[in-house]
């Protein structure tokens, strides 16, 4: 150390500290226990140039975000990082970029009842229009439809978000 500060005292008590650092007895004890302050081989008292100098250098490091309680800082970012990522979800929805899953939902169960009663009805159509079509052409037409839809539903259940596979499997598949 340079010469000065001849009028500091060697060491001081818990209290001597929360004066000269502006801060609770607690925090004292928190400083103690994380080792900032600096004990004296007095019990109950502490070195107070050492305790000045180690309190100040934790002060920059946490200014500098080098805090030792890397846990915290890391926390603390994670945290951050959640909330930057909840916002840019919001901000996507108020564009209209997003849409919340149970609406996704709810239309693909709409278009895919719509979709199940259009195949469905194409055999009777079929028979409607082709006079010379019989009820076995019909029901073959129909179990290839039902077949098709049903291996559809399979795909769908597997690779679709928000996609219920009831909605386009036939009933009485």
């Amino acid at each position: 150390m340079s010469a000065g500060g001849e009028w500091i005292p060697a060491t001081c008590s818990r209290a001597d500290l929360s004066i000269l650092f502006g801060v609770s007895i607690r925090t004292i004890d928190n400083l103690i226990a994380t080792g900032i302050i600096v004990p004296a081989e007095q019990r109950g008292m502490y070195q107070t140039l050492p305790s000045v100098v180690a309190y100040l250098e934790d002060l920059r490091n946490k200014a500098a975000g080098r805090s030792k309680d890397t846990a915290l800082a890391e926390e603390r970012a994670k945290t951050a990082s959640i909330e930057r990522q909840i916002a840019e979800i919001k901000l996507s929805q108020l564009r209209g970029a997003v849409l919340p899953l149970d609406e996704v939902a709810e239309a693909w169960s709409a278009f895919g009842r719509s979709l199940k009663a259009a195949f469905l009805a194409v055999p009777a159509k079929l028979r409607a229009r082709i006079p010379h079509m019989t009820a076995f052409d019909q029901e073959t037409a129909r179990e290839i439809i039902t077949d098709t839809l049903t291996a559809l539903a399979e795909e769908i259940s597997v690779g679709v978000v928000g996609a219920d596979a009831k909605d386009i499997e036939p009933d009485d598949a």
